[in-house]
């Protein structure tokens, strides 16, 4: 591996698809975050009308068992993706910056330091 193979990492598609692949992931846990968040407010519907049976009432349980389904495990590939992605990115990042080590013999910075 060159030894400017760490500059042409931080500068080329490397850091930029580390960056995309974290962006995705936020963007899954938002949802998901935006989800638990609606099913909050409807806990606190619910509770609101707990002495009464409704039809609303009945609809929001049900809405809630739906989101709350969408949550399991087997619905987070999206989760499992990004995670994989970043892992693989990183490895990419660590395996070019210890090309540039072992080309400066010793941590990148240490070579400018001197």
């Amino acid at each position: 591996m060159a030894a400017n193979e760490y500059e042409a990492f931080l500068e080329d598609r490397g850091m930029t698809d580390l960056a995309t692949s974290l962006l995705d992931l936020r963007a899954v846990y938002e949802s998901k975050l935006r989800t638990i968040t609606a099913i909050q407010r409807y806990v606190e519907r619910v509770r609101q009308q707990h002495d009464r049976r409704t039809a609303e009432v009945e609809l929001l349980l049900g809405e809630m068992s739906r989101q709350v389904g969408a949550l399991e495990p087997d619905g987070s590939h999206d989760v499992a993706a990004c995670l994989c992605a970043i892992g693989r990115r990183l490895a990419d990042a660590r395996h070019a910056y210890a090309a540039k080590a072992a080309a400066v013999g010793g941590p990148v910075g240490a070579a400018s330091a001197g």
